[in-house]
């Protein structure tokens, strides 16, 4: 997956943003993250928001927020884009 950016949002959160626009694709690669991030477990988190053009990641406290981020990084390298038929 190309183009996806990650972000702090607040103290204790990760935002990943890997859209501009609603479409069947942006869902695909919403699908195929929240794969990724529910197989591979990441310490501290606490909730995965999905949304059309990103997810959010929050952690228990901003020490985990910040661990993460290359964990994270790693994560979406190997994530595919997944149909909504088959998440």
């Amino acid at each position: 997956m190309d183009d996806i950016a990650v972000s702090r949002f607040g103290p204790a959160a990760l935002l990943v943003e890997f859209a501009d626009k609603v479409d069947r694709e942006s869902l695909a690669r919403c699908c195929g993250l929240m794969s990724s991030f529910e197989e591979n477990h990441l310490d501290g988190l606490v909730d995965v928001t999905p949304a059309y053009c990103s997810v959010l990641l929050e952690f228990d406290g901003p020490d985990h927020a910040s661990d993460q981020v290359d964990r994270v990084a790693q994560l979406l390298k190997f994530a595919r884009a997944r149909p909504m038929e088959e998440a």
